[in-house]
């Protein structure tokens, strides 16, 4: 007999915990088709590899891999999430095991991990990028640059103290393409480190392949003054890239605007808002030769002193064209918050750095997954949707596991509200063929 428990609100409602094989992220079906079409699980095995005796393991350093990407994709980031998912229904039936990972296992994988299998994942990351560009290949590539802060705890090495952000942490340079969203690269650093330190070796290597693969494309470097260096400016010259970063102002920068805009606005009135644009060939001691920068000049209605907006670049378009694009260079702070709010990226608490690099690289190929699925596969409505919002929708699906004669049957929930977009975006991905 069944005991089931009797609810004092209404003594007409029973429940018990006998449902059967229940699963509450029967999305993950959808991911996994994603996943296969993109050939993800190949390039795993094909440019992953670990020496260990693996092959007296239960669980192989590929499947550990893919469980932890499907833990951090479903929303499990604490270790201990690994015990209470041993279980769970689908992630079990999509690794084919009768039982998952547990925590000790999943750490002594990534005590396991070393320098080598950080590239290797990079490599992974930037051929499932690839495999994105098959699919569909932007026009243009804008590769935003900024540096963030993950913050630390106890005496994890390259744990210090940054002032910008008044706390202890790391300080990671992260790359992301404007235009897709994707995460190109990230690098783990010292908390101390200034947030230029290593642009040129970080970016060179990424501007190259972009350059050799989509010679044709449109590339643009994008950053705040934090990275207005003069190497920089040489590495994209070099490599036949545009570039617009934003300068520090000085006296002789407020001197070159006010020759080219201080007429214009002595004549402006002081009852309306004003914004002006100019342009000026500017050459700082640092520098080989001069370059263009263009001037954004506002000024509030009612106020005398106005603001002054600098930036370097090769660009020709016009002032106006440059200082807007250069606007939209806060999308990539959303990325970043996607990366640390969603996706937990920032979660470093391993006393070991290289344990925390390799951690962090699973977590770009999760980010990586969902931002493709995001775009190939979602209706245009859910298309800007964050993680915590898919979760919610198309992930966090109540579905039941039932074991028939010749297959596996998960039955989901009837009276999901999105169950059209799942069959849209199921049709989606099986339509996606690679080369």
């Amino acid at each position: 007999m069944i005991h089931q428990e009797q609810l004092r609100f209404n003594q007409k409602i029973k429940f018990n915990f006998k449902g059967g094989d229940l699963t509450s992220d029967a999305g993950l079906l959808l991911i996994q088709e994603f996943m296969h079409h993109m050939k993800f699980p190949e390039l795993l095995k094909q440019y992953f590899y670990l020496e260990t005796d693996q092959a007296i393991r239960t669980h192989t350093n590929h499947d550990l891999c893919l469980q932890q990407i499907y833990q951090t994709i479903a929303g499990y980031h604490c270790a201990d999430d690994a015990d209470e998912l041993r279980a769970e229904p689908l992630v079990t039936q999509l690794l084919n095991k009768t039982s998952l990972a547990s925590q000790p296992t999943l750490s002594r994988f990534y005590h396991r991990l070393t320098k080598d299998t950080s590239k290797q994942f990079e490599l992974i990351n930037q051929k499932l990028l690839s495999q994105f560009y098959q699919v569909e290949t932007p026009h243009h590539f804008i590769f935003d640059v900024d540096s963030t802060h993950f913050q630390t705890y106890g005496h994890q090495y390259g744990n210090s103290f940054n002032a910008h952000y008044q706390a202890q942490g790391f300080h990671p340079l992260m790359v992301f393409d404007g235009m897709t969203g994707d995460c190109l690269k990230v690098e783990l650093r010292a908390g101390n480190v200034y947030t230029s330190r290593n642009v040129v070796s970080f970016l060179g290597p990424v501007l190259s392949r972009y350059k050799k693969e989509f010679p044709l494309n449109y590339r643009i470097v994008r950053g705040d003054s934090g990275f207005a260096h003069k190497e920089l400016y040489k590495l994209c010259e070099t490599l036949d890239t545009k570039y617009l970063i934003r300068l520090k102002a000085n006296a002789t920068l407020y001197r070159l605007a006010q020759e080219v805009t201080g007429d214009l606005l002595a004549d402006c009135s002081l009852q309306y808002s004003q914004q002006l644009y100019g342009e000026f060939d500017y050459q700082a001691k640092s520098w080989d030769r001069p370059r263009r920068v263009i001037v954004q000049v506002r000024r509030k209605a009612g106020e005398l002193i106005p603001d002054y907006l600098f930036l370097v670049t090769n660009m020709e378009t016009r002032p106006e064209m440059v200082v807007n694009l250069y606007a939209k260079r806060g999308t990539m702070e959303n990325y970043i918050k996607e990366c640390k709010n969603g996706f937990r990226m920032d979660k470093v608490s391993h006393k070991h750095l290289m344990t925390n690099v390799n951690r962090i690289q699973l977590v770009v190929l999760a980010y990586n997954l969902i931002n493709g699925f995001r775009r190939l596969t979602l209706p245009r409505e859910f298309s800007n949707m964050q993680i915590e919002t898919l979760r919610t929708k198309l992930i966090k699906i109540a579905a039941k596991r039932v074991k028939q004669s010749r297959r596996i049957l998960f039955k989901l929930c009837s009276h999901h509200p999105y169950k059209e977009v799942f069959h849209h975006c199921l049709k989606t991905i099986q339509a996606i063929q690679l080369e």
